[in-house]
């Protein structure tokens, strides 16, 4: 199920906010995703819910480059990662280098415009285990896996918003469809704000501002 939001003007790059209301009798994580054909998506923004609270997630709509590399040291795991800010139509282009670990190199604007490329050049190791991908307000959205010679275009329509709530952890991949449907949020211009509800009937419903289409 797909949503707009309409609203009045306001000010250039402003704050999203999205409020999730639990009026089920569920209790369970909600989440906010982000889909991008041909990649992984990882839980992005989460917050736990029990029936009759209320989340807000606010959030930069600004994008960057990110890598994400775990390691067994012993009996630990090391987590390693970086992100660096991209511009859809400045810094829209990254290369993924390797030596001893991952490091972005080569921020540059090779990329067509409304689009972000990350080149991994020859140095990234094959079956390395790690990903690489983009992500917003400084937190990885979308990745795939590591190899090397391969480069990967990101495709930057108007960001959908995939609200969902079941059971995630943030920055995991989501590999199984949520138990209840995903609703699909946009903020066209002018759109700042939104109200999110899980009813009764386990059904994700906007219900401010009010939908059109």
């Amino acid at each position: 199920m797909s949503v707009q939001l309409a609203g009045v003007p306001t000010p250039a790059e402003p704050r999203l906010t999205l409020t999730f209301v639990n009026d089920s009798t569920n209790a369970g994580t909600a989440c906010i995703y982000q889909a991008v054909e041909g990649m992984s998506s990882l839980a992005w923004l989460t917050a736990s819910t029990h029936p009759a609270t209320t989340a807000a997630f606010t959030w930069n709509q600004t994008y960057s480059f990110v890598w994400i590399a775990s390691d067994a040291l012993g009996g630990a795991l090391v987590r390693s990662s970086q992100v660096v800010a991209a511009d859809p139509v400045g810094a829209n282009s990254v290369t993924l280098y390797y030596d001893a670990g991952f490091t972005f190199t080569a921020l540059g604007a090779s990329a067509p415009s409304g689009m972000l490329r990350i080149v991994q050049d020859a140095t990234v190791p094959a079956n390395a285990g790690a990903l690489v991908g983009v992500g917003m307000d400084g937190v990885a959205t979308v990745v795939v896996a590591t190899k090397p010679n391969w480069t990967v275009d990101v495709p930057l329509a108007a960001p959908v918003y995939c609200v969902a709530f079941g059971s995630f952890a943030e920055g995991d991949v989501i590999e199984t469809p949520p138990s209840i449907a995903p609703l699909h949020v946009t903020f066209p211009e002018g759109v700042t704000a939104a109200t999110v509800v899980l009813g009764g009937d386990n059904v994700l419903r906007v219900v401010a501002p009010p939908q059109t289409g």
